[in-house]
């Protein structure tokens, strides 16, 4: 891609009916793909701004027109628990959107976060990257990657200060996370700036101070900031309190 074609494909849209337009847009780009390739890759992203979208992408007049079973979904974090656990990113996924809309359990492909050995589940799913998923200059790539965005900045689970901002070889690492007394599963930049799509959604007002720092300010200890897509597009949704510090030149769409 090209610096110019880079500057058109980076996006910020402040969206008054969040969800809804969000499910909308995801249901239109993997329609797109699927015509385009065939069969596509998605990476799934938890938290509390992706979930609303989640619900609305399982109505059935939304997944009527989404062929399911031309995805494969995939996820890019997950907490120390198994799926069943409430605080799952997988198992919200699932109880809102994978299994309301009939996606088959072939398609899904979920980090092991009840590892016992939680090194050993990172490098298991970065093996199935490699073996699934398309390459774009060597490196295996998303088609769609959805991303959240925490008030501290931290996106999949990347967290300030963390080990695994400093990773350049690694797809998929555990990370220890000593403010919140955790460790957890996530990609990491490489393989975030290797997918062919990226889409930041982030929603409600706490998120509001941190977006007007990754936008505007460009601050980089915030992990988002280091989010650069080198082979597609690069869209930040946000619902109207999260962008509410964004100044209107910013902005590149309602």
């Amino acid at each position: 891609m090209s610096s110019m074609e880079a500057a058109q494909a980076f996006q910020i849209c402040v969206l008054r009916d969040f969800a809804e337009t969000v499910a909308m847009r995801f249901v239109n780009c993997c329609v797109g793909l699927i015509h385009q390739r065939g069969r596509i890759h998605v990476a799934l992203t938890g938290g509390g701004s992706i979930k609303p979208v989640y619900e609305a992408l399982a109505r059935p007049e939304m997944r009527a027109h989404l062929d399911v079973t031309a995805i494969e979904f995939y996820q890019g974090d997950e907490r120390p628990v198994g799926p069943g656990h409430p605080d799952s990113n997988w198992g919200m996924a699932e109880s809102t959107f994978l299994n309301p809309a009939g996606v088959p359990p072939e398609n899904r492909h979920r980090m092991r976060g009840e590892a016992e050995n939680l090194d050993e589940a990172a490098r298991e799913y970065e093996e199935l990257l490699w073996q699934k998923l398309p390459r774009e200059h060597d490196r295996p790539a998303f088609d769609l990657l959805l991303l959240g965005m925490g008030p501290d900045g931290h996106t999949a689970s990347l967290f300030p200060g963390t080990a695994a901002l400093n990773e350049r070889q690694r797809l998929v690492v555990s990370n220890a996370v000593p403010q919140l007394n955790t460790t957890r599963l996530t990609i990491t930049y490489p393989m975030i700036n290797a997918a062919r799509a990226v889409w930041v959604v982030a929603s409600g007002a706490a998120k509001a101070d941190a977006v007007y720092r990754a936008l505007e300010r460009r601050d980089t200890t915030l992990p988002i900031v280091h989010v650069a897509p080198t082979y597609g597009p690069f869209i930040w949704l946000l619902d109207e309190q999260a962008g509410g510090k964004l100044a209107p030149h910013m902005i590149n769409s309602q």
